[in-house]
């Protein structure tokens, strides 16, 4: 059974950021939810030929740089959300 929050938490991954950065280890639930909650976003969005919301090409094309810089605020942003 899916985690409800984690397939959320894609989702809102895919609107808000440029580039796919799952934060869940390879292989786990989590990480096959969050995975799922993104290309679900990503399916159903206004330009479903667009592969993501600002340009990645897929859910695990890397990017050094701007990977890096969005990993640390998004994952920042998701330890504010889960503490509340």
């Amino acid at each position: 059974m899916s985690n409800k929050k984690i397939v959320e938490e894609g989702a809102k991954h895919f609107l808000e950021h440029t580039h796919y950065i799952n934060p869940y280890p390879p292989g786990t639930d989590n990480y096959n939810d969050f995975e799922r909650g993104w290309a679900q976003k990503q399916k159903r969005s206004d330009n479903p030929t667009s592969t993501t919301s600002k340009g990645a090409s897929s859910p695990h094309e890397r990017h050094s740089l701007s990977a890096a810089e969005d990993t640390v605020e998004f994952r920042a942003q998701r330890y504010r959300m889960l503490k509340g």
